[in-house]
């Protein structure tokens, strides 16, 4: 078979060939070497050519290959350029060349596959990079928003201490004051009216508190006929033993409609409250322990309704473990709306709320302002985005306007 790759010139010459060429073909072959047909020994002056693929020498005539083809090959221009295979190994090179036409198809398709693969790579490398480059966007927000919030709650912590030492200091102005005897209802107006000035400069909204429970007090004082009577006294120490109630229910709160078993003992309804409280604060994330809280009790006495359940108690360490629970209150809110099955709603079960533990005076200062914020609500137009409403604790409450927050289609 004759290809256009270079021979190897172990072609055979006949005996008429001259003696440069007789040498030549001598040259390539070997001595004893046998016919792969006939088992004959091809002579020097055999008409022979040399298979490729074997290495044998076959007798042209044994192969049936015709003279003049053979003369063609043994041409040194021709013989540079073909290659020739005997009959034997032809039959196995048409399978060669088959299975090598199937290997070079597949190779392609292989590499089309290969080259479609790399395009998806290089696709899903690149949206790889844009969502980390979107998330390293995320959490330097995210980073910033935390910084925010850390710093509004330092400032919120500011402000409650600033107005602790503001309480502190009234009450002692409250004490000097009540050790004092003055003359007359004016004086004692004045003089107390400048000491509560002094102590609480700088905060409007607690000094006009104050100012005014003090103007309240020493107006009826001043009514009475004589400043330094006894009813004049009385005034003063009622009004002094109110804020001393409001001091002691600071650290308190007050949790409604908390599940009461009724076969418990009180110490294990004690324990299951303590239990069910720091659940929530867990689901608050606020920093309160156990051993933060000082008590923990029922109001009242027992009721035999199942449905009704007596208000829990609870006294914390201090003021500070109070505010750091109520500013996360949200998460309770949302946790219970969450959670709130389908037969809840249908029985209309109330949700557990949380709230300050009030004097008589406070709730009854906050049903005003309530109702206060009810009539404001009514003048407002229906569309309007925002209401009035009460905020504060209970020293502090006031109405504010706040935009109303539409509910989530995913909540039941």
């Amino acid at each position: 078979m004759a290809t256009t790759r270079q021979s190897k010139s172990k072609h055979s010459v006949s005996a008429g060939k001259n003696t440069d060429d007789l040498d030549a073909s001598a040259n390539n072959q070997k001595p004893g070497d046998e016919c792969g047909t006939c088992s004959v020994v091809v002579g020097a002056n055999n008409k022979a050519l040399s298979c490729e693929i074997c290495d044998k020498w076959y007798h042209i005539k044994c192969e049936s290959i015709p003279e003049s083809v053979y003369n063609f090959m043994v041409h040194d221009k021709a013989g540079k350029q073909l290659i020739w295979h005997c009959s034997y190994c032809q039959r196995g090179c048409v399978k060669v060349y088959k299975h090598m036409k199937i290997i070079v198809a597949d190779q392609l398709e292989l590499e089309t596959k290969q080259n479609v693969l790399q395009e998806e790579i290089k696709t899903v490398r690149e949206c790889i990079t844009q969502e980390i480059g979107a998330m390293k966007d995320i959490e330097a927000r995210v980073g910033s928003m935390e910084a925010m919030l850390a710093d509004k709650n330092e400032k919120i912590d500011k402000m409650w201490k600033v107005e602790d030492t503001f309480k502190d200091q009234i009450l002692a102005v409250t004490q000097q004051f009540m050790e004092e005897n003055l003359s007359n209802s004016q004086d004692i107006k004045q003089t107390f009216s400048n000491a509560v000035k002094e102590a609480i400069d700088g905060n409007k909204d607690l000094n006009m508190m104050v100012k005014s429970k003090v103007d309240e007090a020493l107006d009826q004082a001043q009514a009475k006929p004589r400043p330094d009577s006894h009813e004049t006294r009385q005034v003063i120490r009622q009004q002094v033993f109110y804020l001393r109630k409001e001091e002691e229910r600071r650290n308190n709160l007050i949790i409604h409609n908390l599940q009461e078993t009724a076969e418990l003992t009180p110490e294990e309804t004690r324990k299951q409250d303590i239990t069910t409280f720091m659940q929530i604060v867990n689901i608050c994330g606020a920093p309160i322990q156990e051993q933060d809280v000082l008590d923990c009790r029922r109001l009242g006495q027992t009721v035999s309704d199942k449905n009704k359940h007596r208000p829990v108690l609870i006294k914390l360490v201090s003021e500070e473990k109070k505010r750091n629970l109520f500013v996360r209150l949200g998460a309770w809110r949302k946790y219970q709306q969450e959670h709130r099955g389908p037969e809840d709603i249908t029985a209309s079960k109330p949700l557990i709320n949380i709230d300050h533990d009030m004097t008589q005076e406070q709730r009854k200062d906050r049903r005003s302002l309530v109702e206060e914020a009810k009539n404001m609500n009514a003048k407002l137009p229906v569309d309007v985005k925002t209401r009035w409403t009460v905020r504060g604790p209970p020293w502090n409450m006031r109405v504010l306007k706040v935009i109303l927050v539409p509910p989530n289609p995913n909540h039941q």
